[in-house]
């Protein structure tokens, strides 16, 4: 019997200090929680008289540079499936 109290208070302790974790946390986020407000005016700075039209032929350039920060023998695991130097050109992979 008495092993079963002490286990029946060591479990409670844990499930206490657990709920007291999560509790501080979804109180902390509650706290730090900041939104900007919804229907806003702004002004719109630097506005264009030119408009897009239909029937002519737009080109357009994107550029990332997400990884501007890796030199050339970086490899992004979802190119090349893996951490390691990317394969050289027509090794068929």
């Amino acid at each position: 019997m008495r092993i079963l109290k002490r286990s029946a208070l060591t479990l409670l302790a844990v499930i206490t200090t657990l709920a007291l974790v999560v509790g501080g946390y979804v109180l902390y986020m509650q706290h730090q929680y900041y939104r900007i407000p919804n229907h806003q005016k702004l002004t719109i700075g630097n506005n264009q008289a030119a408009t897009l039209t239909t029937g002519k032929v737009y080109t357009a350039t994107t550029y990332n540079v997400g990884f501007g920060a890796y030199n050339h023998q970086f490899s992004f695991f979802m190119d090349a499936g893996e951490r390691q130097p990317p394969r050289p050109k027509g090794s068929g992979l």
